[in-house]
């Protein structure tokens, strides 16, 4: 929702300070991103790993797919709008390289341990069976793109407070 709230923010701001629809497009198609991000976490709480595995997996890569790719088009955004405001890309920058690397890490060791797995079921993995060392590495690495997120959605509240001080003051100018 915050991210919603963001993109309404910017559309605002291209509309009223720059006046181009590039940036416009842009913020739409990065609503239509966060939709897509939305409804994969959705079903992601209705379809059980165990159950589902496969789906599980592509939903988990759609969402983080979508997530990355909204938040590369948002940081260009923040650079067209806000250039003196250089932590806020910095801070996306790192977040996305967060977001890819933990992206990559997910899908290398969710194959390796498939691989290696030769035990009975794979939810029920003990320590000294092949691929559990790898299932681990994948599960710190969707962590890691989990508190990515969790990290974007913090600049984001960041950027929107700052918006807000900046239309208070420009309203206490006119008034």
């Amino acid at each position: 929702i915050s991210q919603w709230f963001w993109l309404s923010m910017m559309r605002k701001k291209f509309k009223k300070r720059i006046h181009s629809r590039i940036g416009q497009y842009i913020c739409k198609f990065i609503a239509l991103l966060y939709t897509i991000s939305g409804i994969c976490i959705v079903l992601l709480s209705i379809f059980n790993m165990k159950d589902t595995n496969h789906l599980h997996y592509r939903l988990t890569m759609v969402n983080f797919f979508c997530q990355a790719t909204a938040m590369l088009l948002g940081s260009v955004l923040v650079f067209w709008v806000y250039r003196p405001m250089k932590w806020f890309l910095i801070a996306r920058i790192i977040v996305i390289l967060q977001l890819f690397l933990g992206s990559y890490f997910f899908v290398y060791f969710n194959r390796a341990a498939l691989l290696v797995f030769n035990g009975e079921n794979i939810y029920y993995i003990r320590e000294h069976e092949p691929g559990y060392t790898e299932f681990n590495k994948c599960a710190i690495s969707e962590w890691f793109c989990i508190f990515g997120l969790i990290e974007i959605t913090l600049i984001t509240g960041l950027e929107l407070r700052k918006h807000e001080e900046s239309v208070t003051k420009t309203k206490a100018v006119y008034m």
